[in-house]
């Protein structure tokens, strides 16, 4: 959190999908594996408002698999790590979740493959074409 540049009115003003990249920027750069400790570092710099939107922020990096919990130990609550969708993600950037999401699929990294259905209108027939996801997400008309 240390180096994170966003004003309070970015933070408020930033779609969900933007604010958490930003934080999951931040994580990578900072090297950051607890979430309470970030929060907290966030509440000093930021009113109540825009801290509450940074933990939205987080909410959406779990729900879309970007981050997940690292191993708890009472002494230090709210570990977590970047996971390798995250990392991907941090370099990709956005498009790759939203297609992700559009197209409702549950993303296997290994292969990073996808089942792409075609269907021809003129001869009324379909096909199935593995595909690299990287590939169909940039090629995508869906985005």
């Amino acid at each position: 959190m240390q180096d994170f540049a966003l004003s309070p009115e970015e933070v408020l003003g930033l779609p969900l999908d933007q604010l958490g990249l930003a934080i999951l920027k931040d994580l990578l750069v900072n090297n950051e594996t607890n979430e309470v400790n970030w929060i907290q570092a966030a509440a000093r710099s930021y009113g109540p408002d825009a801290v509450q939107a940074l933990a939205e922020g987080w909410a959406w990096l779990h729900q879309n698999g970007l981050v997940a919990r690292g191993q708890q130990t009472m002494y230090a609550p709210g570990l977590i790590f970047v996971t390798r969708l995250g990392r991907q993600v941090a370099v990709d950037g956005l498009p790759m979740v939203r297609a992700i999401q559009r197209l409702g699929l549950d993303l296997a990294l290994e292969g990073r493959q996808i089942l792409w259905l075609h269907r021809d209108k003129e001869s009324n027939s379909s096909s199935a074409v593995m595909m690299p996801l990287v590939h169909c997400v940039r090629r995508c008309p869906v985005l």
